[in-house]
């Protein structure tokens, strides 16, 4: 076989694999964010019935606070079984910040810091024996915490290991009703972790606008 030949033919197979690979890519639906804005606020302090004394913490008080600010930009990703069982995760960035006041017993020095955030994520999955609501875990997923600074305290990691993230549970037919759905969760849990009594609060609001290209919109490579 001359060189040419074995080249076309290369070529060829090099075609034949690629097809099936681009004709199985993941279809699902896609949002792009309009709009995302709310708080999730940590308080915390050092009580004696959180055994404070154990962890050199009593008398500290602290407050931190992330803050969704500007436009968002960025989309929420989302496949749905046959079954009706959905999976969807949102990334986009924002302008968000981070501030705490943390406040250590005299003769301490009071702490306080901002972190500026350029990005933020949620995850929403069927939850019930038919599907028929998604629980929306916010921050569900993240390598960033979001509350944490330079300040001693409780950050979100703590919050995490608390099973205290914020979550809200909706019916899945609110988000397809129509192509401009909005969600909206806020709570508040309180917890102890570290010789600290803790609240997490949050109010949150999104709002977004489904692609034409769904349900069937090519998803990005690594979509769960």
């Amino acid at each position: 076989m001359t060189g040419r030949n074995s080249a076309v033919l290369l070529a060829a197979a090099a075609m034949l694999i690629a097809v099936p690979a681009s004709a199985d890519a993941k279809r699902g639906s896609i949002y792009d964010m309009t709009q995302a804005k709310g708080f999730e606020r940590l308080t915390f302090s050092g009580d004696a019935d959180s055994s404070c004394a154990q962890f050199s913490v009593c008398g500290y008080t602290g407050k931190v606070t992330y803050t969704i600010g500007g436009a968002p930009k960025g989309k929420l990703v989302l496949t749905k079984a046959r079954s009706g069982k959905v999976k969807a995760s949102a990334r986009y960035t924002t302008q968000g910040l981070t501030e705490a006041s943390v406040h250590p017993p005299p003769p301490g020095t009071d702490c306080l810091d901002s972190v500026a955030n350029k990005t933020d994520v949620f995850t929403l999955v069927s939850s019930g024996s038919k599907f028929q609501s998604l629980l929306m875990t916010y921050h569900g997923g993240a390598k960033t915490d979001y509350l944490r600074t330079s300040c001693p305290g409780l950050t979100e990691a703590d919050v995490r290991a608390a099973n205290a993230i914020p979550e809200g549970i909706f019916r899945a037919k609110d988000l397809f009703r129509g192509p401009k759905p909005g969600l909206s969760l806020g709570g508040s849990t309180p917890f102890r972790a570290k010789g600290f009594n803790a609240t997490v609060e949050w109010d949150l609001h999104f709002k977004m606008d489904e692609r034409g290209c769904s349900p069937r919109c090519k998803l990005p490579a690594g979509t769960p």
